[in-house]
């Protein structure tokens, strides 16, 4: 999802929408983002049911597209646009003014909190998707509002700070310790 945010960053910098209003990057990073969860759960998904394996092998797949699409986007755009994307993509707040952080926060709070409820349920996934079934859950709808929510909450943080590799990795295991 981060390199659906990318490439929808990559584009609202490169056709100059960024200079004519702010809000088109937090609001194409959420499109971009939520774009490539939608390809992830269709391709990994098989007669109505999907499989967290091939949900990362299709998150592997469609962020190589994406990258490949940033690049062919980058190798077209003006010296001065890549250098603008290749600053963001690595990461920070260097250069963000209070504005740009507390611009997204209207979503991004209430998004955090909704995947803060989940924790219960991401940890019935770490038992399998059987098991979770098994003591009640709604595994296929629970997996799709997950999605959607994650897409929506990285879009905007990816939208402030640029991807931070780090974090994908760190955030999951928050959420799951719970409150």
């Amino acid at each position: 999802m981060s390199t659906g945010a990318s490439l929808g960053a990559v584009i609202t910098v490169t056709s100059g929408l960024f200079g004519v209003n702010m809000f088109f990057l937090p609001l194409l990073a959420i499109l971009g983002a939520l774009v490539a969860a939608a390809l992830i759960y269709l391709i990994s998904s098989y007669k109505g049911r999907t499989s967290l394996l091939f949900v990362v092998l299709a998150g592997l797949a469609i962020s190589s597209l994406f990258n490949g699409l940033v690049s062919a986007i980058l190798l077209f755009s003006q010296e001065y646009e890549v250098s603008q994307f290749i600053f963001w993509t690595m990461g920070g707040l260097e250069g963000r003014m209070w504005r740009h952080v507390l611009l997204p926060m209207p979503l991004l709070v209430p998004g955090v909190a909704v995947l803060f409820l989940f924790t219960r349920e991401l940890n019935l996934f770490a038992l399998g998707e059987e098991n979770a079934h098994s003591l009640g859950m709604h595994v296929e709808r629970t997996k799709r509002i997950i999605l959607a929510v994650t897409a929506v909450v990285t879009g905007l943080a990816i939208s402030i700070s640029g991807p931070v590799g780090f974090v994908g990795l760190l955030i999951p295991h928050l959420f799951r310790m719970g409150p």
